[in-house]
């Protein structure tokens, strides 16, 4: 989760590395740092919008703090150059609040769309305490128009407009009205005088309908883009308007059962529509996309083909998609890639038959190809890419430089740059993975993808893995939020442990789910502490997919022998003055119901770090240093609250095995003791013996073999037993085969795979010869 509280900086300095495809790196501008009117506190809040004409004028849009609540703030780019065959770099304004800043009713999620006479709108989101509802002004070549409700209903909530305006004049926008549990989309147009009464679109089979899209087809008709829940996940949904009314929804992608998120729209010069998303491949996020042809929707397809080793974890995980053609038939597509903690953009470009090659804008501070102990990369985060003509665009993001430690963040700032469009032709990929059998992708692969070669994993090791209040922003004593807190009761209370910190500052379920392997792999500890969630709730992600999400992590966890803890998310504090992000926790609590029954599911221990903070004395000025942040007493009690349920989940235990010698004859006995203590937990037991040509067998009860290779455990859920010997005596006959035997005595995790030796909490072989 990203730190969003700062002070003025100036402009960063950003480098885009050289692409691999080409001898030059791509032709970019300088970048721009949109910096607050005055200097002071300068709080960004969501996504900004923007909108171009054909002569490459355009117009930014954002909310943000200077102190006094949220408020919408807006740039101008003029261009150096007119047309759509001259270079044209916009000049940007000072950032200037519009003229309602302080109007007392906070302003966010805005859209921008010009009409025809160049002139823009605005739509956005007002919060006045009790209700969200929308709100429009529009420019009039001097001035802002007053603010004007959209929407008001004092029932519900109305979220995440987007906006259109046809030549004709007519703005229409959508937006996801929110009422009694209930997601839907809803519809209103400008009719020259006022805005007409909401409309939904959507039917009431598909729940929680999302991140709505608007856009306008060839005939100036409006189509609408969004994510819906069917009962099983989410998939890319839309409708348009057919003269007489709005279509029934349809669904773009296919049918499958992993989600589909964050459509982004366009439509080209020759009027095809192209729409971008976020969906689950079986093993991480990436870019699909399909466009509209005379036959209905084009089969769903990659933007970018797997790079990677297929063998091992993926390289990134790919979300936020932002596609836009304007004035061109080749559409640019931008979006977040996640590779680890980094955080960057990612490029492509149509070419009229293939995707280009992807190239990335690096956002950090330092040349490298990777960056150093005390230069971290920047988290560059929800790309908006804008076509100004059909050779220039731009790109528009958000940053957050993060040391090294993963807890110092500067100042989080937006910032716009400009591309030369023809310097993105290059090799395509067209390696294009092939359709897996439910026509789509797999739909989840949790399978280990390295084993540890038979070491076992530290029974004392952690993992906290999460997000910024994982990685421990706003603790003021410096700590590292809970993990070093929580590692010093273990050190005290239980036994030397290590508690390592894997939380990523920003970071979403969905980018979890392609990270968490690779550290599982890395950092080989017995235990892993799941709470992820907020940054979904800021992204307005359905619940379906986080849990999905959030699920898939637990299954990686323990196909790998890890035990994972599962936590619910920490309350916003929703003090006055902050941003309206989840009003009442509504959608926090929501996710944490969820959350508490996915634990119970899986069978795994629950943390719930939300009644936890819940139930804490004014736990909103107690224990938060921001507005989703906890202080050093917040941290501490997290750590606490982890502590208790870990003595919950931990196991632990010891095995030996004696011989009377080491070599064996005809009629000679062999004596086998084995020592077994379980001190916490419960564990299966097994004691398998190897035969010199691989064969394995398992002793089913004292003295008795079972059937070759066949794998039963000797005792089951063995709970807190001190020193419990088993005495095992073989007489050999002499029609054994000769060689080297090995027993292996095996305390593993209860019902786990025993094939698996992540799953083995400890073991012990010892060999003998046999010679007739």
């Amino acid at each position: 989760m990203r730190k969003i509280l700062l002070t003025w900086l100036s402009v960063l300095t950003l480098f885009q590395t050289p692409v691999s495809f080409a001898q030059e790196a791509v032709p970019v501008s300088s970048p721009t740092t949109f910096s607050p009117p005055s200097p002071g506190l300068w709080d960004i809040f969501g996504t900004p919008a923007i909108s171009s004409d054909s002569q490459g004028a355009s117009w930014v849009v954002w909310s943000g703090s200077v102190g006094t609540g949220y408020h919408l703030f807006y740039s101008r780019g003029e261009c150096r150059g007119a047309g759509v065959n001259s270079a044209c770099r916009p000049d940007w304004s000072p950032a200037q609040g519009m003229s309602f800043l302080f109007s007392g009713v906070e302003q966010y999620a805005p859209s921008v769309a010009l009409d025809p006479a160049g002139y823009p709108w605005v739509v956005w989101v007002g919060y006045d305490g009790t209700d969200e509802d929308l709100f429009y002004s529009r420019w009039t070549g001097s001035q802002w128009t007053p603010e004007s409700k959209i929407s008001s209903d004092p029932s519900s909530l109305d979220k995440t407009p987007s906006l259109v305006i046809d030549p004709q004049g007519t703005a229409w926008v959508t937006w996801t009205r929110w009422r009694e549990g209930q997601k839907d989309i809803y519809i209103a147009h400008w009719t020259g005088s006022r805005w007409t009464l909401p409309q939904k679109v959507n039917s009431p089979r598909v729940t929680s309908n999302l991140s709505p899209q608007i856009v306008l087809d060839h005939q100036d008709r409006p189509w609408i883009f969004w994510a819906g829940f069917d009962g099983t996940d989410d998939d890319i949904y839309y409708s348009y308007w057919n003269g007489q009314g709005w279509q029934p929804e349809a669904r773009v992608n296919f049918n499958d059962t992993v989600p589909d998120v964050t459509p982004s729209a366009t439509v080209d010069e020759t009027g095809t529509i192209w729409v971008a998303w976020s969906g689950f491949d079986g093993e991480t996020y990436r870019i699909y996309f399909s466009y509209w042809t005379l036959a209905g929707w084009a089969p769903e397809a990659l933007v970018t083909s797997r790079r990677d080793d297929p063998s091992g974890p993926p390289s990134s995980s790919e979300t936020s998609p932002s596609i836009s053609a304007g004035f061109s038939k080749y559409p640019l597509l931008a979006w977040s890639s996640a590779e680890g903690p980094q955080r960057k953009i990612s490029l492509s470009r149509w070419d009229g038959s293939l995707w280009s090659q992807p190239f990335e804008l690096r956002t950090n501070n330092s040349t490298g190809p990777s960056p150093t102990e005390s230069s971290y990369p920047s988290y560059a985060e929800s790309p908006i890419v804008c076509s100004l003509s059909s050779r220039q665009a731009i790109v528009l993001w958000s940053a957050t430089h993060v040391e090294a430690d993963l807890r110092s963040t500067s100042t989080p700032s937006l910032h716009a740059r400009f591309l030369e469009l023809d310097s993105l032709r290059s090799p395509l990929f067209n390696d294009q993975p092939p359709a897996t059998p439910n026509g789509g992708r797999q739909t989840t692969n949790n399978a280990p993808k390295a084993m540890s070669n038979g070491s076992f994993l530290d029974n004392e090791g952690y993992i906290a893995f999460g997000d910024s209040i994982t990685a421990g922003d706003g603790d003021e004593e410096n700590l590292g939020g809970y993990p070093p807190r929580l590692e010093s009761l273990l050190d005290q209370q239980v036994a030397p442990s290590t508690v390592l910190n894997e939380g990523v500052p920003g970071e979403t379920t969905s980018q979890g789910v392609g990270r968490i392997r690779q550290v599982l792999q890395q950092d080989q500890a017995r235990y892993v502490l799941l709470m992820e969630g907020t940054n979904d709730i800021f992204l307005k992600v359905s619940t379906g997919t986080i849990i999905f999400n959030l699920s898939t992590m637990v299954d990686r966890s323990l196909s790998f022998g890890t035990i994972p803890l599962l936590a619910t998310i920490i309350p916003l504090r929703n003090l006055p003055g902050d941003p309206p992000t989840d009003p009442g926790n509504v959608a926090t609590q929501d996710l944490n119901e969820e959350i508490r029954q996915l634990a119970q599911d899986k069978g795994i221990v629950l943390v719930d770090q939300f009644q936890a903070f819940s139930d804490y004395p004014n736990y909103q000025t107690a224990l938060y240093a921001d507005r989703h942040h906890p202080n050093a007493r917040g941290y501490d009690l997290m750590a606490q609250t982890w502590f208790n349920r870990v003595l919950e989940a931990r196991v632990d235990g010891s095995v030996s095995v004696l011989l009377n010698r080491n070599s064996f004859f005809s009629l000679s006995v062999l004596e086998t003791w084995v020592s077994l203590s379980v001190t916490a937990g419960a564990l299966d037991f097994y004691l398998r013996l190897a035969t010199p040509e691989g064969t394995l067998f398992y002793l089913t009860r004292p003295n008795r073999l079972g059937a070759p290779n066949t794998v039963l455990p000797l005792k089951t859920g063995l709970f807190l037993q001190e020193a419990v010997n088993l005495a095992v005596l073989y007489l050999f006959k002499g029609t054994e085969p000769p060689g080297t035997y090995t027993w292996t005595a095996i305390l593993s995790l209860p019902g786990s795979d025993i094939g698996n030796p992540n799953n083995w909490v400890s073991s012990y072989s010892v060999s003998f010869a046999f010679a007739p």
